[in-house]
């Protein structure tokens, strides 16, 4: 269908639904003033080339004429609400546009009122209480303070912790969120899942960033994860947050997100260094070679504006610098920006007026997104196998089948590359054997491969230590398989975390199955494939024995009737919980017996940016300019982040002036 005939269509629609209205209130009434308008002649002519209509408008054919003014189409929205309007105005009423928006913001307005109207914490308290009942297993803590008010709070739910408990090796917490009517931090806590994509552990709401609440944190969600440590753990540069992690998590490998690292260095650094800097960050070299580049780097570019900066910076290179973060498993991750897809479904509607219960909805909706998209992901790689492009087919194949499709595809560009590559030496041990690979052209970098096939466990490593970072093998080690014929991946290189069986084989959240109907955990399954054996073993009694048909019928009907009493039950339930309005609880237990009201948070500030020079050039909403943009200095006042050109500059703006004059 073209275009315009599907525009004609819908204003069609639209202005049938309009005119279908007016028709209903006039046949009610047909002796009504607006019906006697209408007993002389009209004359409706169509907008933009449409049938003219011309009718008698008596009492009998009134709702003839009306549908045919109905049947007419036009050639734009613009000219349907002209003619509207016209007719309107003609007949003693007038329309608007936006009526219905209006309406709708107006409903929704009622209905928020309604359901905070004992308070947005009793609410958001409530609304976790209902999923409490729900979800028996659904985790929430929250703390008041002396005054009743609600300062900090943390949920999650049965999924979250089971998400944690296949993918929680690595757990990044990201609190740059304050978008809410109180300021308050919104720290969702975050992952890796087989797909290399998001997955979300829980939530929390603190009313500061202090040492003490960032320990409340950590503590509570290690109680709600039956005290599971991770491997290792990626924040921002917070010193409550590095000080509160030393205490609840002292032997977890811990780093500061890269991102906040790269934006602090262009504030305090020349562009000119930046570069030199970088190496430091991102370069996998000894400790000993760290220290000194860090000093010649500290020679050749501390400064009296840098001093500072440079000294808080080594005090914590443990905590960025990639020489002392080597030993860690970090799955490649040195940011929290990999909490994206979170971040970008959060960041769609969010505003400085959220309430506490905007929020929670908001970020249920967000994780909901997040899970069909993984659970789309899974039936994706359950149900297909990537096609092998490269000249190791055997390695490639073997691959594909048992690794997910993202984590494959970063395996390929590796098995891409190993044509580039040679062994250069073989070295035989006792029960071992060491292969140093390289680069055909480049041969000064050299990689040991140690190959150990008598041992039971039959292990291999190399020297380039990414199997311990990032849980994948490497170019060189595909290099070596290659080279020994083995058509197989050893299975001390697969981390089930990365394979299609990091789920048991089956997808986070189902509709429905071919086996169990949907059961999706492992114990559920196990009752459904016990009882379809008795099942099967009950009705091949009854065939052999008449008698007992009648007996196993009445037990079948008695157990379906009891399911549906069940059923029943739950759903009156469900109903109650989900009523959001009904959820909010007005006292609470305040740990020492007393029964006090919750009230809403106080609104609190934030803790800024790190004092800098006053003197500095500041952007027109108050930000410090970055060496970047200074560099720029204007030919005609001399000054810096602007040019001769541009309005900035005081001395152009004077003579604009003139020549206006």
């Amino acid at each position: 269908m073209a275009d315009e005939e599907l525009t004609d269509i819908m204003v069609d629609m639209e202005f049938g639904e309009l005119m279908e209205d007016w028709i209903e209130d006039w046949s009610d009434d047909e002796n009504s003033d607006r019906g006697d308008r209408w007993m002389s002649l009209m004359m409706v002519t169509q907008v933009d080339g449409a049938q003219n209509v011309q009718d008698t408008a008596s009492a009998d054919d009134k709702r003839d004429m009306f549908m045919q003014i109905m049947e007419m189409t036009f050639m734009s929205h613009d000219a349907a609400y002209d003619f509207y309007n016209s007719y309107a105005r003609d007949n003693g009423f007038s329309i608007r546009k936006n009526k219905v928006r209006r309406e709708i913001y107006n409903l929704c307005a009622r209905e928020k009122r309604k359901l905070l109207s004992k308070g947005d914490a009793a609410t958001a308290i409530g609304i976790m209480a209902s999923r409490k009942q729900r979800d028996p297993s659904f985790f929430f803590e929250y703390k008041l303070d002396k005054e009743g008010h609600l300062s900090r709070m943390f949920w999650c739910d049965s999924q979250s912790r089971h998400d944690y408990e296949d993918f929680g090796d690595v757990l990044v917490f990201d609190s740059t969120y304050k978008m809410n009517r109180y300021g308050m931090p919104f720290i969702p806590s975050v992952g890796l899942n087989n797909h290399q994509k998001t997955t979300v552990f829980g939530c929390a709401i603190v009313s500061d960033e202090t040492e003490e609440t960032y320990v409340w944190l950590m503590q509570t969600f290690l109680r709600s994860m039956c005290q599971k440590m991770p491997n290792s753990v990626i924040t921002d540069a917070d010193a409550a947050m590095i000080k509160a992690i030393r205490e609840v998590l002292p032997d977890v490998w811990h780093r500061i997100c890269t991102w906040h690292i790269e934006k602090n260095m262009k504030i305090h650094l020349s562009h000119k260094s930046l570069k030199e800097f970088r190496t430091l960050l991102y370069y996998s070299t000894s400790t000993t070679t760290f220290e000194e580049r860090w000093h010649a780097f500290s020679k050749r570019w501390q400064s009296e504006k840098t001093v500072r900066w440079l000294r808080r910076m080594y005090k914590k290179r443990r905590l960025w610098a990639a020489a002392y973060l080597t030993e860690g498993f970090w799955l490649g991750m040195k940011s929290n920006q990999w909490s994206e897809s979170l971040n970008s479904c959060l960041h769609l509607h969010l505003d400085g007026e959220m309430t506490l219960v905007d929020m929670i909805l908001h970020y249920e909706n967000a994780v909901v997104r997040i899970r069909e998209n993984e659970a789309r992901d899974d039936c994706t790689a359950s149900q297909s196998l990537p096609a092998p492009v490269t000249s190791s087919r055997e390695l490639e194949i073997a691959a594909s089948q048992v690794f997910t499709p993202a984590n494959f595809y970063m395996l390929q560009d590796d098995l891409r590359k190993i044509g580039g590559m040679e062994i250069i030496e073989i070295k035989l041990g006792d029960g071992s054997q060491q292969y140093i690979v390289a680069w055909k052209n480049n041969r000064k970098s050299r990689f040991w491969v140690e190959y150990a096939p008598v041992n039971s466990a039959e292990t291999i490593r190399c020297s380039c230590r990414r199997m311990i970072r990032k849980g994948l093998p490497c170019k060189h080690i595909f290099h070596v398989l290659k080279y020994l014929n083995i058509s197989e991946i050893p299975k001390c290189l697969v981390f089930v975390r990365f394979t299609k069986e990091a789920r048991l084989g089956l997808p986070a959240r189902r509709t429905s199955d071919l086996l169990g109907f949907g059961w999706t955990g492992a114990g559920e399954r196990m009752k459904y494939s016990q009882v379809s054996v008795l099942a099967s073993e009950a009705m091949h009694a009854t065939c052999k024995h008449p008698a007992l048909w009648d007996q196993l019928q009445e037990s079948l009907k008695a157990v379906i009737a009891k399911s549906h009493e069940y059923d029943l039950l739950q759903e009156n339930l469900s109903k109650q919980t989900n009523d959001l309005s009904k959820c909010a609880v007005e006292y609470v237990n305040d740990g020492e017996g007393n029964m006090i009201a919750v009230k809403d948070p106080m609104k609190v500030s934030s803790k800024g940016a790190t004092k800098v020079d006053e003197s500095r050039p500041v952007s027109k909403n108050g930000r410090p300019l970055s060496f970047d943009e200074l560099k720029t200095r204007c030919g005609a006042c001399k000054l810096l982040g602007h040019t001769r050109h541009s309005k900035k500059c005081k001395l152009n703006q004077k003579k604009v002036e003139k020549e206006e004059e």
